[in-house]
């Protein structure tokens, strides 16, 4: 019967290198077939797939940044909104502030009423007033060509006649409590002023020094005022018209 015979130690250390001459070349073998650069493409595919996943990450998590600031930013925006209609409704209210109010347009359109009452007849007029008066009517006709009475007027302590021929003006007024300018009414301005004496009576004339459109004077207790062509200078009437009204006139 055969026995194979052990190897010895020179046989084991024969085997151990052709072992490792073997395993060099398998080496070279799989290295040639590309079997380990496959693997190393399967590395590097490793190393890019993780690249691309943090890229992929980054890209999310600016993704994810964008609606924050794009939430920020209208936030901003709705803030800057609020403010601006505050200040918008701050002077929409200072402009009703400033309105007047719906009283203060009742006063200032309120009008001081009228205290003349007017009348075709004396008899009212010298009653309503208060004050005796007999207009000189024939002598103030002269005074200008076509005049005619138009109306009385009167109120308490004052009563007028009124006389007009369309172009020209004759106001005479008695009272017993207003004078001179006050009563006369005319406020307008003249080139002269003097005064005229009609047999001790003083009267005083304004006008253009020959034609006169205002003369007041007092006679005891009462006051009067003669008013011809108010503001219109050189178109009053003489002295003479003057002295013809005072002489009628009581």
């Amino acid at each position: 019967m055969y026995h194979e015979t052990p190897p010895g130690k020179k046989g084991v250390k024969i085997m151990k290198k052709a072992a490792s001459a073997a395993a060099l070349v398998l080496t070279a073998v799989l290295i040639g077939t590309g079997t380990f650069s496959g693997c190393g493409a399967r590395a590097a595919a490793t190393s890019s797939s993780a690249a691309e996943t943090g890229a992929a990450s980054t890209d999310s998590s600016a993704v994810q940044e964008l609606p924050a600031k794009a939430s920020a930013s209208a936030d901003s925006t709705d803030k800057t909104s609020s403010v601006s209609a505050g200040s918008a409704g701050t002077e929409t209210i200072s402009s009703a502030s400033a309105e007047p109010s719906s009283e203060k347009i009742k006063e200032s359109s309120t009008q001081i009423p009228n205290p003349w009452t007017e009348t075709s007849s004396l008899e009212e007029a010298a009653a309503g007033s208060g004050v005796d008066f007999t207009p000189p009517i024939d002598a103030a006709l002269s005074c200008y060509d076509g005049l005619t009475l138009q109306t009385y007027r009167y109120m308490d302590g004052t009563v007028e006649a009124d006389y007009t021929n369309g172009s020209d003006t004759l106001i005479i007024r008695k009272s017993t409590d207003t004078e001179g300018q006050a009563l006369s009414g005319d406020y307008s301005e003249y080139s002269s002023t003097w005064e005229y004496s009609m047999k001790g009576l003083l009267v005083t004339c304004r006008g253009d020094g020959n034609r006169i459109n205002e003369a007041t004077f007092s006679v005891d207790s009462y006051h009067y005022a003669v008013s011809c062509d108010t503001g219109e200078e050189g178109k009053g009437i003489t002295e003479n018209d003057l002295t013809s009204l005072l002489m009628g006139m009581s």
